[in-house]
């Protein structure tokens, strides 16, 4: 069942909107105090779209998503993507990227992204990744201006985990086959650090975060259990008035999920506590458990330690369908029952609206 996430934040009131694309659709990245966030993707696949102020955002692309996202008005007036984030590597994650190449021919005309943030971490030729980043490359109906290698958080010699993604990138600019179309004028840069973008001109931020490998000591002393070493996105207000934080996280798994919530440093990008509402995306759809626990570690102990460092008033699932769904529907979308049923042990309560978003009844 296809259902749509709204989210409206105005300057001074916060309204949630659960329909499924409707005309008050058009009136967002207009400008002003407004953001529109959605979940794209069907089922085992992920992708969000967030729009304000004339610019988007596109969060991963499952290719199950091209379709919704050419309803976009404001992608679809312009076909322009301003911040396009690849978390990780994953098929799941990527294979929307040869559907839009493809899209973009059938429509006859050209799809601009003006900066493609890639994590690079276990970046190999001939997978889903690469065989996807070539066929957006190949074509002569996408352009990409600027690509962003993204290592391994703080690690200045983290060019030898991404080697392999830069080195390809140096061969499609270098071009000597002849066989990449747009890119004679594309630039790409390596990143150890965050990245921080501002999102129209209504006083918002997104933050990119390169995925946090080999965790410091702490609860965990081992990633071996992680296999996605997934990038995380905040986007958050920076209007007193209105302080909201969305937090979006890929797909962390639990190594991940505890090594972020021992470090410091790369937990602070989380903490909700200076926010009047923060939306927490459910790392691996919904799911957030890994499907090996790290031996020794209490279930869920790594998911309730990063929850109390977001303090979320929500939670939002993405688009999973599972037989063990809370409504025991697998043809609907529901949070995975499992990560439910974790919040109901250890703490509250959840009300469950329609469309994949959750309130607490009460705050962290």
């Amino acid at each position: 069942m296809k259902k749509y996430l709204v989210l409206t934040l105005f300057v001074t009131a916060l309204t949630f909107l659960f329909s499924s694309q409707s005309a008050s659709a058009t009136e967002f990245g207009t400008g002003g105090g407004k953001t529109y966030i959605e979940t794209l993707a069907d089922y085992d696949e992920d992708s969000t779209y967030i729009t304000c102020g004339g610019e988007n955002v596109l969060v991963d692309l499952g290719k199950s998503a091209i379709d919704d996202l050419y309803s976009k008005s404001s992608f679809k007036n312009t076909h322009t993507i301003n911040h396009f984030i690849i978390t990780h590597k994953h098929n799941d994650h990527v294979s929307g990227l040869s559907k839009l190449a493809t899209k973009a021919k059938n429509e006859k005309r050209v799809v601009t992204i003006n900066n493609l943030y890639v994590n690079g971490l276990d970046f190999k030729r001939n997978q889903p990744l690469h065989d996807n980043l070539e066929s957006i490359f190949k074509s002569d109906w996408v352009l990409v201006k600027n690509v962003y290698v993204m290592g391994n958080l703080n690690n200045k010699s983290g060019t030898v985990e991404t080697k392999d993604l830069v080195n390809y990138l140096s061969d499609v600019v270098a071009n000597k086959k002849n066989v990449y179309k747009r890119v004679s004028s594309m630039k790409y840069y390596y990143k150890y650090k965050e990245i921080t973008e501002g999102i129209g001109s209504a006083g918002y931020k997104i933050k990119i975060l390169p995925a946090l490998k080999n965790y410091p000591k702490g609860t965990l002393t081992t990633n071996k259990y992680e296999n996605n070493h997934s990038m995380c996105v905040i986007y958050y207000d920076c209007n007193d008035a209105r302080k909201f934080k969305i937090v979006l996280t890929g797909d962390i798994e639990t190594a991940a999920i505890g090594g972020i919530a021992d470090d410091s440093t790369y937990s602070s990008y989380f903490k909700g506590d200076k926010y009047k509402d923060v939306y927490y995306k459910v790392p691996h759809h919904g799911k957030a458990l890994s499907k090996v626990l790290v031996p020794g570690e209490k279930r869920y102990i790594n998911e309730m330690k990063l929850l109390n460092v977001v303090k979320p008033t929500y939670v939002v699932g993405t688009n999973w369908a599972n037989r063990n769904s809370v409504n025991d529907t697998p043809n609907d979308a529901r949070i995975n029952f499992d990560f439910y049923d974790s919040f109901r042990s250890y703490y509250h309560e959840i009300e469950y609206p329609a469309n994949r978003i959750f309130k607490l009844k009460s705050s962290f």
